[in-house]
């Protein structure tokens, strides 16, 4: 998502909460304030609001489905990566 590009925030969704269950202090992530805007710095604390943040990945979600939908060489690159790495489901 570009409006969070700078933030590097992928590297601490993906390393700091998964993992940790934190953002190490960077973020202050709520629905209230800041509702017009991506993200707010303040100091070293990073405001994100949830709202804002859900729409942009809704966006982002179906920008990835049109992609994938238009272009063989994603859907080929997808295809063969799910042979080496299945996608999890549910098989109860």
């Amino acid at each position: 998502m570009d409006a969070y590009k700078e933030l590097g925030l992928y590297n601490y969704v993906r390393n700091s909460l998964v993992h940790n269950y934190s953002s190490q202090g960077k973020f202050d992530i709520d629905s209230i304030g800041f509702e017009d805007v991506p993200y707010f710095k303040n100091g070293s604390k990073v405001h994100i609001n949830t709202n804002v943040f859900v729409r942009h990945l809704e966006e982002a979600f179906k920008k990835l489905v049109k992609d994938f939908r238009e272009n063989s060489s994603i859907q080929n690159n997808a295809q063969e990566t799910s042979k080496h790495y299945p996608v999890m489901v549910d098989t109860r």
